[in-house]
């Protein structure tokens, strides 16, 4: 078998086959012309030629806007976008999500460095991926992603804050040196975690945690008090966004640490992404239950005020106690909205019979009526 090989990094064909292919630019139709001889005669972009050109092995295809993507497979960090914006410095191997593959592995000293590239200086932009986050709050802000060649620059930057698990998402703008939120998701320990930064038009920043839409939190608002349960886009009035010439760290940066944890499918967009993009990412977050089947209604509101805010959604409804028996509980507590001992928890359940529900018993009965406050959930119809 005679195996024909095309540098992939810098785009050139070694001396053998370099006669046998024309120039085209990636991403231009392609066909393929054996000839007589049976080798590749016409371009067919970056590719594996085996078998005198009876068999090509083209690039995977790649999404639109899709500007690097990691999936942390091989020992080098190479960038399966085929734009080769491959990883100056590699992190280790750890496990992967899901069953096959592996991840990126960070102390919180080992970061991955991918150079810069003019692209990312792009006010559409998305930065998503999976983190398996190994150690708790230290009393100091630090590093998840970010892109930057000096202190100042947090285009973009996410991070975790110094004494939660919620996330910390800036950006560099003209008006202030730098302008963001706080997340109401809390990120658990030891357990995959989707996260999505996308920055639409330089005027609206929007975090999604497991596919579903945060609420910023900013300022004193420490609990996104007011924050429609079908989340909410953080926008600015004055100030564009500034971009920076740096590079962009995973796992930590030239002037921060990072943390101990797992990173995976690291994917890179010159787009926003929407939500059902996201919501395809982010799947399996709650395996087998879907993200879509539930959202935050309230941080602490009645029973009254519960059955307003789901219904300002389409096709929700307060979580009934069963609902929340069968997959509710799993995905609060996975995104931070139920914490601490569950014999602390204090929430709104629907229990349409008594005899059925068996998260309170009792006490839930004699603890208080309708009138009371308390985390509120809303469950798709």
């Amino acid at each position: 078998m005679q195996l024909l090989l095309v540098d992939v990094v810098h785009g050139a064909f070694n001396g053998e086959i370099a006669s046998n292919f024309s120039s085209r630019s990636r991403g231009q139709p392609a066909g393929l012309d054996r000839g007589a001889s049976g080798s590749c005669g016409e371009s067919i972009g970056a590719a594996l030629c085996v078998s005198n050109g009876t068999k090509v092995l083209p690039l995977d295809s790649a999404e639109e806007g899709l500007l690097a993507l990691y999936t942390f497979d091989d020992d080098k960090a190479l960038d399966h976008s085929g734009n080769g914006r491959h990883a100056r410095q590699v992190p280790p191997a750890g496990p992967g999500h899901g069953p096959h593959g592996n991840s990126a592995r960070f102390d919180g000293s080992v970061v991955m460095e991918v150079p810069h590239f003019t692209e990312l200086a792009s006010n559409d932009l998305s930065v998503s991926f999976w983190i398996y986050l190994l150690e708790d709050s230290t009393n100091t802000y630090r590093t998840l992603i970010r892109k930057a060649a000096s202190p100042a620059d947090m285009t973009p930057a996410i991070m975790l804050l110094p004494t939660d698990r919620r996330l910390h998402v800036r950006l560099s703008t003209t008006k202030s040196s730098t302008t963001g939120f706080d997340s109401t998701a809390v990120l658990p320990l030891r357990r995959w975690t989707h996260v999505a930064y996308v920055l639409k038009g330089g005027a609206a920043l929007t975090l999604y945690v497991n596919g579903i839409k945060d609420c910023p939190v900013v300022g004193a608002n420490r609990h996104g008090v007011g924050c429609p349960p079908g989340g909410s886009t953080f926008a600015w009035d004055e100030g564009d966004v500034v971009h920076n010439g740096g590079s962009l760290f995973v796992g930590g940066d030239p002037f921060m640490s990072g943390t101990s944890m797992y990173i995976d499918q690291l994917r890179i967009h010159s787009r926003p992404l929407a939500e059902d993009d996201v919501l395809l990412e982010a799947d399996s977050a709650f395996s087998p239950i879907s993200p879509k089947l539930m959202r935050l209604g309230c941080n602490r509101c009645t029973a009254e005020a519960l059955l307003q805010a789901c219904g300002d959604l389409d096709d929700f409804h307060p979580c009934l106690c069963q609902e929340l028996m069968g997959f509710g509980l799993n995905i609060a507590r996975a995104m931070g909205w139920l914490r601490g001992p569950s014999q602390a928890w204090s929430f709104h359940a629907v229990t349409q019979n008594l005899g059925t529900c068996a998260i309170f018993g009792d006490s839930y009965i004699a603890s208080g009526g309708e009138e009371d406050e308390r985390t509120g959930f809303c469950c798709r119809d």
